[in-house]
């Protein structure tokens, strides 16, 4: 994130002035925690409507906090129209892992063929962390990269590499199949609870093989999150490291606090849609995490000298032309992912929606190119 607009980010630094620490903290995070956090239950609930879910339902979220990180950014003449894109992109990237069974597994029932035996309510308890983890690493490491600074060829062949290997371990699943059968080996029974009953070496059910194909995607995904915030380590990226443990960490417990609600199951199955209210409590516990990131992301550029910012480049030819590329490739991308939510469902809403956002993205580049004129 950089200054777009010099004098409206003056008039915003000046604001924080006249407030208390208190009133300044309040409405530079508070109130972006509310905001975050509401938008985050609203559409997570609506991405679990009539089954959509996946990557597709998941864009739905993503970009709606990439929108208001942009929008508020903005408003304090700051740039931050990357952040669109890649916070909605990696968000979706979640949405491929599953945790439908862990449902059961906290109330201790654990499904085999037509009946069920027991399970420790504490494993299902910890696979909705490390999956809370897997569903917000892939955002978090790509927001990382996107907010921090430019980075040598050789860092981004490695980061190229980590994409890589994580849709391998979200759409690719022979892999997933390959792993899984090499984890079983282990006969652990934290990684396939129960197994030290043997009751995967038998020809699995239908419960089984999705106990065996989700809980192997979903460590592999927190395997990769360690790796990638390792690497973070190795490069110095301090940026990609704190947006990792914030975001992926601290999801982590958001996930599992919110499904306490499904323990309504045992109590109360008829009396409300609890899986729709650990669908709302997940949403706003995501989008509060993604405040807090906003916020420090906000306090790094507070800190940076721009004595020398927002001074236009000599060849303004050359300038507009950078700006014009970095805003079309953006928008078109922010385009792309729009089209790709609604295309099965609302086809020409979507596409209306697709094309609003990428005609307003390219008005941002024609203000910010006026601001620097004057």
């Amino acid at each position: 994130m950089q200054i777009a607009d010099k004098n409206k980010y003056e008039r915003y630094i000046e604001s924080l002035r006249l407030l208390s620490p208190k009133h300044s903290i309040f409405m530079d995070l508070g109130l972006p925690m509310i905001l975050f956090g509401s938008m985050g239950a609203i559409t997570w609930a609506i991405r679990g409507t009539a089954g959509w879910g996946g990557v597709d339902g998941t864009v739905l979220p993503g970009l709606m906090w990439g929108l208001l990180w942009y929008y508020l950014s903005y408003r304090k003449g700051i740039d931050a129209r990357n952040i669109v894109l890649w916070l909605g992109l990696g968000i979706a990237l979640g949405g491929e892992l599953g945790y439908g069974q862990y449902v059961s597994w906290i109330r201790g029932i654990f499904y085999l063929g037509d009946g069920t035996i027991a399970i420790e309510p504490g494993l299902g308890y910890l696979w909705f962390l490390l999956c809370g983890i897997g569903w917000a690493a892939p955002g978090a490491i790509l927001l990382g990269w996107a907010l921090g600074k430019k980075v040598s060829i050789r860092m981004w062949l490695v980061r190229s590499l980590l994409l890589v290997t994580l849709l391998v371990l979200l759409f690719a699943w022979p892999v997933i199949d390959w792993l899984g059968t090499l984890l079983l080996k282990t006969n652990s029974a934290i990684l396939f609870p129960n197994a030290n009953l043997g009751l995967y070496a038998i020809d699995p059910d239908k419960h089984l093989s999705r106990t065996v194909y989700t809980n192997t995607q979903n460590f592999a995904v927190v395997v990769w999150w360690v790796i990638a915030l390792s690497v973070a380590i190795w490069q110095r990226d301090k940026t990609t490291l704190i947006t990792g443990l914030i975001i992926g960490g601290g999801f982590g417990f958001g996930f599992l606090q919110s499904s306490l609600w499904t323990l309504g199951y045992g109590f109360a199955p008829d009396y409300i849609d609890w899986w729709k209210m650990w669908e709302l409590n997940a949403g706003f516990n995501l989008g509060v995490l993604y405040a807090i990131t906003l916020y420090w992301a906000t306090q790094q550029v507070n800190k940076t000298d721009h004595s020398h910012s927002n001074i236009p480049d000599k060849n303004m030819i050359r300038n507009q032309l950078l700006e014009w590329r970095d805003t079309l490739f953006l928008a078109f991308g922010g385009f792309m992912l729009l089209f790709f939510v609604g295309f099965e469902y609302f086809f020409w809403t979507g596409l209306a929606l697709s094309l609003l956002y990428f005609i307003t993205m390219c008005f941002t580049t024609v203000g910010k190119l006026e601001s620097h004129q004057i």
